[in-house]
């Protein structure tokens, strides 16, 4: 008896540790594009009807698959991301010192961003925002969709966050707000 009941309270202290909670934006720019981004909008609307969103703010998330940057004139990195696109809530796991993002395995293609870098350090220079920006960096991404190129949804830089934290998506399986969030089951390893 007294064993369970520790177990029932240690899950719930580890319950009360760990919480889902609302994206936090990281700046105070973030926040403004935050708030006006539709993350309720998708690429494959996107593609099908470009015309009806080259006035909208759309905020995607994604997994960078490639960076190509040069360096520009006035202190400039130009930079161009492509990124595979994956549903998010917009929903964020704290945990004492930590913050994860799930996000889902499915999504709907690849998307590009065409971006700037401020050189602030004399140093930095087009590596430096390649490296910034790596293949397999989660990226949140805001923008106006303005072409779609070979299938490829092209977006008009507002604002790119790349997320510095944890993320993964081998946890749920979920598509479009309002669909269901499965569980993923792990993997059984090969028998022996």
């Amino acid at each position: 008896m007294k064993s369970s009941l520790c177990f029932v309270l240690l899950a719930l202290l580890l319950a009360s540790c760990a919480s889902n909670a609302p994206y936090r934006p990281a700046s105070r720019a973030e926040r403004f594009e935050r708030a006006k981004g539709y993350a309720d909008i998708y690429p494959d609307q996107v593609r099908a009807h470009l015309d009806q969103y080259t006035n909208t703010v759309v905020a995607w998330a994604g997994i960078i698959l490639d960076t190509d940057a040069e360096n520009a004139t006035n202190g400039l990195i130009q930079a161009a991301s492509t990124l595979e696109h994956h549903y998010y809530d917009w929903e964020e796991e704290r945990r004492p010192g930590q913050e994860y993002i799930y996000l889902s395995p499915k999504g709907e293609g690849r998307f590009r961003i065409d971006w700037h870098l401020r050189q602030n350090d004399p140093s930095a220079n087009a590596n430096t925002a390649r490296d910034f920006a790596g293949p397999g960096q989660l990226a949140l991404v805001y923008g106006v969709p303005k072409a779609v190129e070979d299938g490829v949804v092209v977006l008009q830089y507002r604002y790119l966050r790349v997320v510095g934290w944890s993320f993964d998506t081998n946890t749920f399986d979920y598509g479009r707000f309002g669909t269901p969030v499965r569980p993923i089951a792990p993997t059984a390893a090969p028998a022996q």
